[in-house]
């Protein structure tokens, strides 16, 4: 473990740090965890200077991230819109840093690392400022290493200590040996009588000496076995923490595969919804109702004839139906008068003709919404076959505002009870179309378009749409 590396790296925005002459903002909250910090003893790095003005600012960042032990991220409206924050997280994820975020507002975390963070536990600063401070230094100093990289550190360290205390003994040793056996060796060769007592005297020094650093190897070897012992417990104490977690994940996968199986078994006791009549097919009769007024003349009405021919010989390629379903097609146009121009069923694979419309005239809406109440009658063909038809889709096409009498007509037609059952939409064209009259034709929210070149998405969709509601079930027959 090298000597400069950090205990926390603390990343948040500058904007609320320090105001625009570079002094801390007062009460922010920044300078009570580095305070707290300090307190509690846990070195920290911080970009107090701003070096992201400096030309080597993202190694300087990354290096510091790299020897920090913990990251803490405070997380700020601020800090959440900052890039470099951003970048600060992920290059924290690289390289595998626990991280602790505390949140000071309700702000959401940036989308490119909300992966990273959301399931994440953090400290409520906003709503509890000082318990936030103090869990986040709890929360610090247990994550804080306790692995065997950092016991071997320290064990390293311990051997370095005791290895130079056993060379200096060794050597105080050899130095006192040496004097000891010069002195004993003169006082030998001046009393000659005494020779063997000095012997034993320097036997009983170096029998001394040895027994002193028996002893210190001894404190040695009890280190040793102390920080083996300490390691062991940490190495239970993390595996514990990491077998209850197992534990809870297993018992949220068994709760969620028990509701799983309870919504299946509900479904599954639904009764199934048949809305077909076997041997018979079923009828969707969508309808047209075209403004042909003088308004509509130029590229209304030019596009329109291009729509209407490709609905009526491309409506099996554009749209997706089950086979049992046929599509009944009628068109009124209606202008200074009100007039069916169509009305036939659409087959693959089979062209059908169709005659361009001519824009001219009055806007006599009140006729159109007569014919169209006769024609919902059972009695006159479009509906004929109650049993096997669908609410129809009427679709009303206009872009100007009506000439005659149109809201009797409306209140009968809305009296119709196979209007009231059929799908209807309104499509207004340009800036004139009076959209509060149109708007009483249906109930749906009205399509409005700029030009005529967007009415072929607004008629292909709304079809779709009701196309859709068929194919899936969710329309039932008239006489359901």
């Amino acid at each position: 473990m090298a000597n400069n590396r950090y205990d926390v790296f603390i990343s948040y925005s500058r904007i609320d740090y320090k105001d625009s002459n570079n002094e801390p903002i007062r009460d922010n909250v920044i300078s009570k965890i580095t305070s707290a910090f300090k307190n509690n003893n846990i070195s920290y790095w911080i970009d107090e200077n701003g070096i992201y003005t400096g030309d080597n600012f993202a190694p300087k960042i990354a290096e510091a991230i790299k020897n920090s032990s913990v990251f803490v991220f405070v997380s700020t409206e601020n800090s959440n819109s900052s890039q470099w924050t951003q970048n600060e997280v992920c290059v924290a994820q690289q390289y595998k840093k626990p991280i602790l975020p505390i949140k000071c507002d309700d702000s959401a975390y940036a989308t490119s690392v909300i992966m990273y963070l959301a399931m994440l536990d953090y400290c409520d600063y906003k709503n509890m400022p000082d318990t936030a401070i103090q869990q986040l230094v709890d929360s610090v100093k247990d994550k804080l290493p306790h692995d065997a990289e950092s016991i071997n550190y320290k064990q390293t360290s311990n051997d370095a200590k005791y290895k130079e205390a056993i060379i200096a003994s060794l050597s105080d040793f050899n130095h006192q040996f040496v004097d000891i056996s010069q002195i004993a060796i003169s006082q030998v060769l001046e009393a000659n009588g005494r020779s063997r007592e000095s012997i034993d005297e320097l036997r009983k020094v170096i029998d001394f000496r040895y027994e002193d650093s028996l002893q210190g190897i001894d404190r040695f070897r009890n280190d040793v076995h102390s920080s083996i012992d300490t390691l062991c417990h940490i190495i239970d104490d993390r595996t514990s923490q990491v077998c209850n977690q197992l534990e809870q994940y297993e018992n949220r996968i068994e709760e969620t595969n028990y509701y799983l199986k309870k919504i299946y078994e509900v479904i599954k006791s639904q009764p199934e919804i048949l809305n077909i009549t076997e041997g018979s097919d079923q009828i969707a009769n969508i309808i047209f109702v075209i403004d042909t007024s003088g308004s509509m003349q130029g590229k209304p009405i030019s596009h329109l004839n291009k729509i209407m021919y490709d609905l009526i010989n491309k409506f099996y390629k554009i749209f997706s139906i089950k086979n049992y379903i046929k599509i009944r097609l009628s068109v009124m146009t209606f202008s200074s008068v009100a007039q069916w121009v169509y009305d036939l069923y659409l087959e693959k694979d089979v062209t059908s003709d169709w005659a361009n419309l001519e824009a001219s005239g009055l806007t006599n809406l009140g006729l159109a919404l007569d014919e169209l109440r006769r024609h919902l009658s059972f009695e006159n063909g479009i509906l004929s076959d109650l049993d096997n038809a669908y609410p129809p889709l009427v679709i009303f096409i206009s872009d100007g505002s009506p000439t005659d009498n149109w809201e009797k007509p409306l209140r009968m037609l809305q009296e119709n009870q196979n209007y009231q059952k059929s799908f209807k939409r309104v499509i207004a064209i340009g800036d004139d179309a009076p959209l509060d009259i149109l708007s009483k034709l249906s109930f749906y929210e009205i399509t409005k378009i700029k030009s005529a070149k967007d009415m072929a998405y607004a008629i292909f969709d709304i079809i779709r749409g009701y196309i859709n509601e068929i194919n899936a079930g969710r329309i039932f027959l008239l006489n359901n």
